[in-house]
């Protein structure tokens, strides 16, 4: 297909796929090839290469892989970047429609990033310019089944109450959900008050921007993505942030990234930053350190295939253009863009014409070489030129108004701008000025809308139709036609008139926009940055300072709910040097003055400058006016401090704070939350748990801050196990709501009374406080965050005792999916290793386990959170002591990490440090070192208050000292009254709070029972009845552990038959539980009772005990828990379990 030269050239910037080509031009009217590129071969196969590897991805273990396919593409402008992942995409589409039954669909979604003349361009531009053109054509294509595909994807990963999160950014996404009546509502009620939640926004966008991600190319929906980003150099740093995100979530699978880089000599922009740290984070030893980066470096054309282009477009023999070939080559050293105006421009000047007596192309090689040394060697210049000559007066205005504006625009604005500066300019005129620029190859069409009956105005319907209406949206052919365009108006101050009067006009554009609709969407958004832009860069008269300070501010305001800190920053600064001109402004401009300095400490805080956000911080708190303002700064403090890890200085903040905006006592802390607990206790006795629902929602503004700034002190004491500071504040807001009314966050100090109610033995007190707290948060409202809280406190404190563990991880799922969803990673991330703990505690098998905690770790390496992989790394040992084969445990290596004693923040990773290496050293039989931990941990026992941290400490240092009891004479009656304590207290324990843990406590009366009694039929009856228990329950692993013990009791006391049964049986158990390198160790200690024959006629389905629970239990319920698709399915239950058939396993 060959298109007239007066329309789109092959080598264009194209977005819209869907456009009709145009008529082949007549004989006289220069034509160049489409869809069709010169010198690519060699690139194009590398870009097939890697799509194809998508498929090995797809099919294999994420284990060893680093992400997506990422391909960054160089080049100078022009060189044909964008045309070369245009035609890859197009050349798969061909594909797809040729062999439908083998290739598979994928979806090519393409974003660009401009300046317009400014530094770089505004929050997440492109990838939402990519996401909102995704939808809209999906919407177009209409296929229904493919639209219900995705929008239960998109339903099942993110969820109706979520989607308002991101429908304001991508407006096409609120479209397309509400094609099938599924309009999402904004009906959340979280605020981020004063910076309370840690940079949340950012999360939250980033948590749902991936999500999203993973449902439009999930196994379900058939579909691969290749996400397209132009202009990289140009992206703000919020999007490179996203992006390197992206590029390294390892269970983004189906997903294709690829980015075009301007080269430009001497430039510097933040994209390098982002791809030389990317490039040295994930360089993979076992690749040879290779980068997962592939750069293709895009150069000009040589003048081989320069020529074959001008023949082509010739439609003449290589060898004859060759001439003119090396004309066109002297001009425009092979650049593509500059080669096809350079053609253009010896067209209209008749140096090139065709031959209407040879009927083909001819032209003057003379003229050529004299027109060569006439033009300037900056084509931006031929191309003004050529404007500037060729088009009207209007139509130089309407591309010079649009080259300052954006790459992509729409019409209905540029109209409007238009119409500002010439009243009488009519909307038809305005139509065929666009079909002229479109036609001249200066503009381009993306999609029309449609002109309906049912809607008056069109311009609210956009439904992506090719046929009728007017034009929507346009964009430059070519980001150089842009560039030429802003030149038509020089440096000075003309340029800064028309950047006065653009700014002005969009500013009032948006504020008109955003009376309509409130919030704006972010397709606005980038009027108010704009106006922002250019007033910002020229000179302002004093009566417009505090205008331009506060146009800042909302601009800072926007970029910081879409956790654009970095943006937001910038334009708070901007704001503040502005005010900073006016007279007094503390007098003048108070409230401005306030909201600039309120935020921009916020925004520093984000950015991690602690001192700045400090230092803004105390100028709020010495010129705030009343009491009530100082609030907000006081939670910025406290979240610095805590961002630094200085949880008890935080915490100290807060209280402070509460002293002066609440009653909250200074002294004697202890007394008043007795008496708080008597007068909660008072109310819950004679009141039903139905009487306090029906009490009415919070109104009071200042009793709904007193609760944020409440719950946010109880949440920092309670990571810092602060109990009384915790307490306190659960009891007051649990007070406030029964004064005052329920509030979002009554759930979350509910859940903290439950938490007390259990650690008094009050078991029954705590569930119906959990079951209250349940009750409040399906009666919805309140910020997600406090749900998240409420279930990971209820869940782990209170139901672990009573409640089977696939419904705990049922509950830990989605308390972690709501702290993601709320961006309160601090939260999630307790959430997600509590889960992992739970998964390794239940038995399930390790190859999977281990497998699910490397994408935790990995995760937190992802999102940088160095402390909270320090800890996930060393709850991973045990497993990969017990998993890896032929493993040899050094001792000398799991010495303990050095933290500093000193430090109390940290001092809770001593215990985790502690604890799993008790675990190692109880399987691995090295009691000595075993029983110096156990002591440890004795003296620790403040840390222990979480189920499994308690029942790992007593379980393991029950056995410690029950085996070295057994072991050596000394201090074997101490042994046996410590081993009898920690039963003793499991004991306690299991009759007070539930019977979860009973099969521990069976395996530890067995194993004491050992150590003291004769009757070997009594020993052996119990360690049978233990082993049954765990099995009965699912937990392999102490099944295992107890068959191991109670081998080497009988070993010990010669009773080789027993000996023989158990630790055949306990090898079998480790086997099925996947732990090699325990089975190794039994080999290695038990020689001639675990021969190879012996090994193999052992089966694990022949064992003592029932074993059908944990045949069914297999690696699926994990895979539900992967990181690479959230979902809400929950995990099978034991009644459905028990009705599933069982499945053989290979010991």
């Amino acid at each position: 297909m060959r298109i007239a030269s007066s329309g789109r050239t092959f080598y264009d910037d194209g977005y819209s796929d869907g456009e009709d080509d145009e008529k082949q031009g007549l004989d006289n009217a220069l034509s160049f090839p489409k869809n069709r590129l010169y010198g690519r071969s060699k690139e194009l196969k590398q870009l097939r290469e890697l799509y194809d590897s998508l498929e090995t991805a797809e099919n294999q273990e994420t284990t060893g892989q680093t992400g997506p396919p990422f391909v960054v593409v160089t080049g100078y402008p022009g060189s044909g970047k964008s045309s070369l992942i245009r035609n890859f995409a197009r050349g798969l589409k061909q594909e797809l429609k040729m062999d439908k039954a083998n290739a598979t669909p994928f979806f090519f979604v393409a974003g660009k990033y401009s300046s317009s003349n400014r530094r770089q361009d505004h929050p997440f531009s492109a990838i939402v310019q990519a996401f909102d053109a995704l939808f809209r054509q999906i919407i177009r294509d209409n296929d229904p089944s493919e639209l219900q595909g995705i929008r239960r994807s998109i339903q099942s990963v993110i969820g109706g109450e979520d989607l308002h999160a991101l429908t304001p950014l991508i407006p096409g996404l609120a479209a397309f959900m509400e094609r099938d009546g599924l309009n999402p509502q904004d009906d959340n009620t979280d605020e981020i008050l004063g910076g309370a939640s840690r940079d949340c926004a950012w999360n939250q966008v980033k948590y749902l921007f991936q999500s999203l991600l993973r449902a439009i190319s999930s196994p379900e929906t058939g579909r691969r993505i290749i996400l397209f980003l132009d202009n990289l150099d140009l992206a703000d740093e919020s999007s490179l942030d996203l992006l390197s995100i992206f590029v390294r979530d390892r269970s983004l699978r189906r997903i294709m990234i690829v980015c075009s880089i301007q080269s430009m000599p001497g430039s510097h922009h933040a994209a390098k930053d982002m791809l030389t740290e990317l490039e040295d984070t994930t360089k993979q030893p076992q690749n040879g350190n290779k980068s997962i980066i592939t750069k293709l470096d895009v150069g000009n054309l040589n003048l081989e295939d320069l020529n074959q282009f001008v023949g082509d477009t010739l439609e003449l023999e290589p060898d004859k253009t060759m001439p003119l070939s090396k004309i066109i080559y002297n001009q425009t050293k092979g650049n593509m863009f500059f080669a096809v105006n350079f053609m253009q421009e010896m067209h209209r000047k008749n140096v090139l014409y065709f031959s209407v007596i040879a009927f083909m192309w001819e032209w003057n090689l003379e003229a050529a070489g004299e027109l060569e040394a006439e033009l300037s060697n900056d084509m931006l210049d031929v191309i003004a030129k050529r404007i500037k000559e060729e088009m009207s007066q209007r139509m130089q205005r309407a591309l010079t108004i649009a080259s300052y504006t954006r790459s992509v625009l729409s019409s209905t604005t540029l109209f409007s701008l238009m119409q500002k500066e010439d009243e009488s300019l009519t909307q038809a005129e305005f139509d065929a000025m666009l079909e002229e620029a479109i036609k001249e190859g200066y503009f381009q069409r993306l999609y029309y809308r449609r002109r309906t009956k049912k809607k008056k105005d069109d311009d609210n319907d956009d439904n992506g139709d090719n046929g009728g209406g007017r034009i929507a949206h346009v964009r430059f052919a070519h980001g150089q036609i842009q560039q030429a365009a802003m030149t038509l108006i020089e440096h000075g101050s003309e340029r800064d008139k028309m950047k006065r009067f653009i700014a002005l006009h969009l500013k009032d554009l948006w504020n008109d926009n955003n009376k309509k609709q409130k919030p704006a969407s972010a397709e606005d958004n980038w009027m108010l940055y704009t106006a922002a832009d250019f007033l910002n860069s020229i000179p302002s008269e004093p009566e417009h300072y505090a205008c331009l300070a506060n146009l800042n501010l909302t601009c800072g305001e926007i970029a910081l709910e879409i956790g654009a800190f970095k943006p937001a920053s910038f334009y708070l600064r901007k704001g503040l040097r502005a005010l900073e001109k006016t007279n007094k402004p503390w007098t003048s401009h108070y409230d401005l003055t306030l909201s600039l300095l309120r935020m921009n400490a916020k925004a520093e805080l984000f950015l991690g400058n602690y001192e700045l956000s400090s230092s803004l911080s105390l100028q709020i708190l010495k010129h705030c006016k009343t009491v009530e303002e100082k609030k907000p700064t006081y939670l910025t403090m406290s979240l610095a401090k805590s961002d630094q890890g200085k949880y008890e200085e935080s915490v100290q903040i807060l209280m402070s704070a509460l002293e002066i905006f609440t009653d909250f006592p200074k002294r004697f802390l202890t007394l008043h939350v007795v008496s708080e607990i008597r007068k909660v206790k008072k109310y819950f006795d004679s009141h039903t748990n139905d009487f306090f629902l029906l009490l009415p929602d919070m109104e009071s503004p200042q009793m709904t801050s007193n609760m944020e700034l409440l719950q946010v002190t109880a949440h920092r004491a309670f990571f810092l196990q602060n109990t009384v500071v915790f307490l306190l504040c659960s009891l007051r807001m649990i007070r406030l709501s029964i004064q005052y009314g329920i509030d979002g966050r009554t759930a979350s100090a509910l859940a903290g009374y439950a938490v007390y109610l259990s650690s008094m033995g009050d078991q029954n007190g705590a569930i119906r406080m959990g079951r209250l707290v349940r009750q409040l948060l399906e009666r919805g409202g309140g910020p997600r965050k406090s749900g998240s809280r409420a279930i990971y406190m209820v869940t782990v404190w209170v139901e672990t005792w009573t409640t089977p563990i696939e419904t705990i991880m049922n509950s830990l799922h989605r308390s972690h999916k709501l702290g993601m969803e709320a961006g309160d990673l601090e939260i999630a991330f307790v959430v997600r290793m509590s889960l992992f703990r739970f998964v390794f505690h239940g038995g399930y098998p390790l190859d999977a386990v281990r497998k699910y905690g490397q994408e935790i770790v990995d995760e937190f390496a992802l999102l940088k959170t160095e402390s909270n992989r320090r800890v996930m790394e060393d709850f991973l040992l045990p497993i990969e002591y017990l998993f890896r084969k032929g493993n040899i445990v050094t001792w000398d290596a799991l010495a303990m990490p050095e933290v500093d004693p000193t430090d109390k923040d940290k001092q809770f990773l001593l215990f985790y440090f502690t604890l799993t290496r008790l675990m190692i050293a109880v399987f691995f039989g090295n009691l000595q070192y075993a029983k110096e931990l156990a002591d440890q941990l004795a003296d620790r026992q403040r840390d222990d208050s979480v189920h499994l941290n308690l029942l790992n400490r007593i379980t393991f240092s029950s056995l410690v000292y029950s085996r070295l009891a057994r072991k050596t004479k000394t201090q074997r009656k101490k042994n046996i009254a410590r081993a009898r304590r920690c039963a003793g207290r499991l004991r306690k324990l299991v009759y007070s709070k539930g019977t979860t843990p009973l099969f521990l406590l069976k395996l530890m009366d067995a194993d004491i029972l050992a150590s003291t009694s004769d009757s070997l039929d009594e020993v052996q009856g119990h360690y049978d009845t233990a082993i049954a228990s765990a099995l009965d329950s699912g937990h392999i692993q102490f099944a295992a552990l107890g068959s191991e013990l109670a081998g080497e009791y009988f070993y010990n006391a010669a009773k080789e038959g027993l000996a023989e049964k158990y630790i055949n049986d306990a090898c079998a158990l480790y086997k099925e539980w996947r732990a090699f390198a325990k089975v190794a160790h039994l080999v290695q200690q038990y020689p001639s009772i675990l021969s190879l024959e012996n090994q193999k006629s052992v089966e694990f389905t022949n064992l003592v005990g029932e074993v059908g629970m944990y045949q069914r239990r297999k690696s699926g319920d994990l895979d539900r828990l992967s990181t690479s698709i959230p979902t809400d399915v929950p995990f099978r239950t034991p009644e459905l379990m028990a009705a599933e058939p069982s499945v053989n396993n290979d010991a």
